[in-house]
């Protein structure tokens, strides 16, 4: 389990962003960023080499203190490439983190090897990369929001977006006080339950905190109850948490 939480983990991004000038950017510039690593002194140098010379995308080296990458992953990071882009931060937050032990890009098939040490350093560094290239504090996030949304708006992999989506999900919640909605699968149970007459006293106060899908959020919170769970409703907006309905745009 990592020692930070989500919220801990966008400040340390965010910090780190700032501190290459490049808070005010929506898609972090990778190259730029390991560039302004080297001359700022957090690492020695970056090296790109030939693919055949590394056996992975990319490589730290903490007792040299350089960065390794293949020249296909910079040039691919270069042409905004998502999977290379997430290269370079990659192996840049392993000397962000002070890792002690050779990284390896590896693929996933060679990651059932790593020990529980290694696994967490990795976990730890996903994290960090993913607060570096995807900010909360950038998202402009509203329920209802895609993974496609996310991969558009930051040039992430589909794959780093689903689960970009997941965290930024949870901040969202805890941010406003929304509860965690209940898996769909739990709420079915429950309406059975009732309907065969047992008493399900808590069912409708737990669907009242489910959003639907269909509906889209408009990202204001309500004025009476400060919910983020205005709907449009005509020319005004309505509050699906208490009904609040305001006046007429």
């Amino acid at each position: 389990m990592s020692q930070y939480t989500d919220e801990e983990w966008e400040e340390i991004g965010r910090e780190w962003r700032r501190a290459a000038n490049a808070d005010d950017a929506i898609r972090l510039d990778a190259p730029s960023f390991i560039r302004w690593m080297k001359h700022a002194g957090y690492i020695k140098d970056y090296v790109c080499v030939p693919d055949a010379d590394l056996p992975s995308e990319g490589k730290y080296e903490p007792d040299e203190g350089r960065l390794y990458y293949r020249n296909t992953s910079w040039r691919g990071a270069l042409r905004g490439n998502p999977h290379d882009i997430w290269t370079l931060i990659h192996e840049g937050c392993h000397a962000i983190l002070r890792h002690r032990e050779t990284r390896l890009r590896a693929a996933p098939s060679a990651r059932k090897f790593e020990t529980r040490g290694v696994t967490r350093d990795e976990t730890d560094t996903d994290r960090l990369a993913a607060t570096i290239l995807a900010p909360f504090h950038k998202a402009d996030f509203k329920p209802g929001m895609s993974a496609n949304d996310i991969e558009e708006r930051f040039g992430l992999s589909n794959r780093a977006a689903k689960w970009r989506l997941e965290e930024f999900e949870r901040l969202y919640r805890r941010k406003h006080g929304i509860p965690r909605p209940l898996p769909a699968g739990v709420i079915d149970f429950l309406a059975e339950q009732k309907r065969k007459g047992y008493p399900v006293t808590s069912l409708d106060n737990v669907r009242a905190f489910i959003p639907s899908p269909l509906k889209q959020y408009e990202g204001d919170a309500c004025p009476s109850c400060k919910k983020f769970m205005l709907v449009r409703s005509g020319l005004s907006m309505k509050c699906d948490c208490c009904g609040t309905t305001t006046g007429d745009d």
